[in-house]
């Protein structure tokens, strides 16, 4: 009888609150363990928009077409439809309005320049709330005795160039080219 009393006055107000700690620190660790997955599996594929965007504006630059379901299937191994390409091609600056000779000088110095092949790759949803896919529908999960897991990096989205791949001397010979027909004011080559 005295054992139970003491055992009953050592345990009996601190159970309760033990058991709350408890659930709170699960649910923190629940919670810790989702941000550190989320944080890394978007990192993850940060890197692999880098990669599709650089190997996209590659492509174009030699002259391939791409598209995005190739980019997500060689680089991204899950949620391929979230995966959005933008590929862009910048033309090289034009001539001088100046005319004549100079005009054909500026105009043919400038187009050594190659296009400029540009792809953003962008991996994600825009809002999290409207997700079906993994994991993005488990930031409507509200875990007890915390805050809403909204995120503000829901997406993620990598930009790359590349010129155009163009041989050296022909280029070269090109201006040269221009500059002389430009001159002669006739296509003397």
């Amino acid at each position: 009888m005295k054992s139970r009393k003491m055992l009953r006055k050592r345990l009996g107000a601190e159970s309760g609150q033990a058991l709350v700690e408890s659930a709170i620190m699960c649910a923190l660790l629940g919670l810790t363990w989702f941000l550190l997955f989320f944080a890394s599996f978007m990192g993850n594929h940060l890197v692999r928009c880098a990669v599709g965007a650089r190997h996209a504006a590659w492509s174009m630059g030699n002259g391939r077409t791409i598209e995005t379901s190739g980019i997500a299937s060689a680089i991204f191994f899950t949620n391929t439809d979230l995966v959005t390409l933008t590929p862009d091609t910048d033309s090289p600056p034009s001539g001088s309005d100046l005319g004549g000779a100079l005009d054909a000088i500026i105009g043919a110095v400038l187009s050594i320049f190659p296009p400029i092949h540009t792809a953003d790759v962008s991996f994600g949803v825009e809002d999290p709330n409207d997700a079906t896919q993994y994991p993005f529908y488990l930031m409507n999960t509200q875990f007890p005795f915390m805050p809403e897991t909204q995120l503000p990096f829901t997406q993620v989205q990598a930009h790359s160039a590349w010129d155009s791949v163009d041989e050296t001397w022909d280029s070269i010979g090109g201006i040269l080219r221009s500059i002389i027909n430009g001159i002669a004011g006739t296509d003397v080559f």
